[in-house]
């Protein structure tokens, strides 16, 4: 297959970065602009049915008025009473929180019914004048308080405690504003009343109870002095000892560590003489490891004797009188220090042993020490317990013995720590209707809900809709975003100026993405697929091979849906002789390659004459050969291949070395469709380009990705 002749000479490519450049996409985030645009549908439904809400609410709802009454009570933690020596405060809010829910409580709510029962109201009334037993008297004659009552009565009862204070609020909401009134105050004087009982309740019994804790924790103190004092007795000050066993231990370590160095380093020695000796090494060898001063003596005059031989070596022969005499020395000298190395390691075995046995003296009497230092150490923790315990046993007497005098004291006094600080009056006006605040509230409220609605279908839509989403999802570098025309597609090689702006800008962002990214680069051959159907796959692949020749590249665009193709329509070309006639043999590449009207690009149709199965046409040997020669006589191929998860025909093309350019449909493509198919792609070894976002709605995603049309100014009607 040879280029065409009127082919022009290719340009210089501005376009394709240095070899050691990488294209970096720029980051991009989530605009929350955009997904209020795009799910202002949803917002809007949810925004009508809060109005819809609301206006149920303002017609339906409550319109009565509400007078509120509030007294105020100072409820300190402790009765400040002259017999305790210090006034205790709870440093938490534990105690008051109690005494919250004691005024929230039913028990108290029946005892403020009953009273209210047992006498008449009285306008401005702040005090009760009867006694708590004449309230109890009239009460029983009063008809039964039932739980209605009770919860009538809490639901227009608040309770609130000032911050950081000891004052609490009681209010009490009625349509009467005496009977609110009348209400609080009486249900401040049933809980002071309630508090003085329980108090006085409270010391009585613990008055009585303490007296024999009293008279046990008395003999505790006593054995436990006896015991001390026995202790003390049998085994003296034990401080003293201490010190001297702590002393003795430290010199008997520092002995120890002596004694194990000295072990180690004779038995290091020992051990590698014997060793030595073992493996046969030479008796020169076994006298320099010994440190005897007769071995070395030995060792010298050996080497002495040898050099003498060697030299005289050259002059006379091995049975000259002067060599003779030599070598009768030499034996006479390593005899000598064979014997002097043998005597050498038994009196190291010796010294190994002596030092062993030294090492087991010093821990033998280590250990003894130690064993001492236990039970001396045991003793006085010993000493140490039953000494805090006789301290902790008189402490408690004492505070036993101050309480049961002021118990028996504040016995006959009735205090309370709960006092009325102002009573309730007669509210001169209703409060403030809680419908409109409650409406404004609920506004508010479903505003948000209706806010926080469109983003959770922005979130849980598995449909891929941004760079983000094929990012995240797909694993694939962006590519660029192509918008949905107005109407059908311009055929390849429209005037610029005929195209719309963003259209026309977004096929260059593409085309300078696949030319900048590595994997672009060194792709001579390019698969446009896509997941399904009807995504754009042909509009990307017509317009990225129209790109490419339109900056110097000598392009082939191949159809490769033989089922349906499509191309052929886009160039108004014949649909055969194509890609089936040329892999059968019925048509040559001369024939079925075909020239358009763009410089620089050539069309391979599907052809007319399909096949059953296409697939095992473009997995044949004619196939692989083809696709072999085509970086040959073109700088490009571009592919225009069927869906992944449909047909295997794009699996078949990628196996063999064709980078993807994988194409989805903005707010079509299923999430989890677009992974199934990139994950058939890699099993099969592809490499991707990345991937382009087709038929992206301006409305919806332009404002952040690309310029509106707005921002284009009239351009020149050149070609591009």
């Amino acid at each position: 297959m040879r280029p065409h002749p009127d082919s022009p000479v290719r340009p210089p490519d501005l376009w394709t970065q240095p070899a050691d450049t990488d294209w970096v996409d720029p980051p991009v985030r989530l605009n929350v602009i955009d997904v209020l645009r795009e799910r202002r549908l949803v917002i809007g439904a949810a925004l009508a049915l809060s109005a819809l809400m609301l206006g149920i609410y303002a017609t339906l709802g409550p319109s009565e008025q509400w007078y509120e009454a509030h007294a105020q009570l100072l409820v300190e933690p402790e009765v400040r009473s002259p017999l305790a020596e210090d006034a205790r405060v709870d440093p938490t809010n534990r105690f008051y929180e109690t005494q919250l829910r004691i005024l929230r409580s039913r028990t108290l709510a029946r005892r403020t019914l009953a009273s209210l029962r047992a006498r008449a109201p009285r306008e401005g009334e702040t005090s009760p004048e009867s006694s708590a037993g004449e309230r109890a008297a009239s009460a029983a004659t009063e008809p039964e308080i039932s739980a209605g009552d009770v919860d009538r009565f809490l639901r227009g009862l608040t309770i609130t405690r000032i911050p950081d204070t000891g004052i609490v609020e009681v209010r009490y909401r009625a349509a009467d504003p005496d009977e609110a009134a009348r209400t609080a105050n009486a249900h401040t004087q049933a809980f002071v009343q309630q508090s003085v009982e329980l108090t006085l309740l409270g010391s009585r019994q613990l008055a009585r109870w303490i007296l024999q804790p009293l008279e046990e924790q008395r003999a505790r103190l006593e054995a436990g002095e006896a015991e001390l004092r026995r202790f003390q007795q049998q085994y003296g000050t034990l401080e003293g000892r201490q010190n001297l066993i702590t002393q003795r231990l430290t010199e008997l370590n520092a002995e120890v560590l002596r004694a194990r160095a000295n072990r180690v380093s004779r038995e290091t020695s020992y051990q590698m003489l014997r060793q030595a000796r073992a493996q046969g090494r030479d008796m020169t060898e076994l006298a320099g490891m010994v440190s005897s001063p007769m071995v070395q003596q030995l060792s010298s005059e050996l080497a002495g004797l040898q050099r003498r031989d060697a030299e005289l070596a050259p002059q006379y022969g091995p049975r000259h009188p002067e060599r003779a005499k030599i070598q009768q020395a030499v034996a006479f000298v390593r005899r000598s220090l064979e014997v002097e190395v043998a005597r050498a390691i038994d009196a190291a075995a010796r010294e190994l042993e002596a030092a062993r046995q030294e090492e087991q003296k010093a821990l033998g009497a280590l250990n003894a020490q130690s064993a001492e230092a236990a039970a001396l150490t045991r003793r006085a923790a010993e000493y140490d317990a039953r000494r805090r315990e006789v301290a902790g046993d008189r402490a408690l007497l004492e505070r036993l013995q101050q309480r049961a005098r002021e118990l028996n004291l504040a016995n006959d006094y009735e205090l309370s720590n709960i006092r009325v600080l102002d009573a309730a009056e007669t509210p001169r006006g209703p409060i403030p209707t809680a419908k409109a605040r409650n409406m404004a509230i609920g506004g508010m409220v479903l505003v948000v809900l209706s806010f926080l609605a469109g983003f959770a279908v922005h979130i849980f839509d598995e449909r891929l809709r941004s760079p983000e989403d094929v990012r995240a999802h797909l694993g694939l570098q962006y590519l660029g975003m192509v918008p949905q025309l107005p109407g059908p597609p311009p055929p390849p090689g429209t005037e610029r100026h005929a195209l719309p702006a963003p259209f026309d800008e977004a096929v260059r962002d593409v085309r300078t993405h696949v030319l900048c990214t590595p994997a672009g680069r060194e792709a001579r051959l390019l698969l446009v697929a896509s997941a399904g159907m009807n995504e754009g796959k042909t509009l990307v692949a017509t317009n990225l091979a129209t790109g490419l020749a339109q900056v110097g590249h000598r392009v082939l665009l191949v159809d490769l849906d033989m089922r349906h193709p499509s191309v052929h329509r886009r160039f108004d070309l014949p649909v055969e002789p194509g890609l089936a006639e040329l892999l059968t043999g019925a048509a040559n590449a001369s024939t079925a390659i075909r020239q358009t009207g763009v410089r620089g690009l050539w069309v391979l149709t599907a052809g007319g004459n399909l096949p059953r199965n296409p697939g095992d046409l473009l997995g044949s040997d004619v196939f692989r050969r083809l696709l072999a020669h085509l970086p040959e006589s073109f700088d490009r191929v571009v592919f225009d291949s069927p869906p992944v998860m449909a047909f295997t025909d794009a699996s078949v093309v990628a196996h063999q070395q064709a980078s993807v350019v994988f194409v989805v449909s903005a707010d079509r493509t299923p999430r989890r469709a677009a992974q199934a198919a990139v994950d058939r792609l890699e099993a099969v070894g592809a490499r991707f380009v990345g991937s382009v976002i087709n038929r992206v709605d301006p409305s919806r995603h332009g404002s952040s990705y690309y310029p509106s049309s707005s921002y284009y100014g009239p351009r020149p009607s050149d070609h591009v």
